[in-house]
């Protein structure tokens, strides 16, 4: 299981994944997307069109690097929970272009 089963009782306000009341204190910065997912389509393309998020017009499409795909939506246990599903993304991810590149 990806996300580990130490509660801790604390909610943190900012955190999106705050309902399981297993917050630590202090939030950090993560990426929308796996970091790791992120990592692939930045290396074929050098930067991510992105649309729909809430800085940018509603029809309006911008490219992006990486860097700016963060914001402060999780605590840092919760950041450090999922830190295994984001490698494995990453792993999926990286099979399926090997293949791709292959076929």
């Amino acid at each position: 299981m990806f996300i580990k089963n130490n509660k801790t009782g604390f909610k943190h306000e900012k955190c999106f994944l705050n309902s399981r009341r297993d917050c630590s204190s202090k939030i950090s910065r993560e990426h929308y997307i796996s970091s790791k997912l992120l990592n692939v389509i930045e290396r074929q393309n050098k930067t991510i069109d992105v649309a729909g998020l809430s800085w940018l017009s509603k029809e309006k499409i911008k490219s992006i690097g990486k860097a700016n795909l963060v914001s402060n939506i999780l605590c840092t246990k919760h950041n450090s929970d999922l830190s295994d599903l984001d490698s494995s993304i990453g792993k999926f991810v990286e099979y399926l272009s090997e293949i791709d590149c292959n076929a």
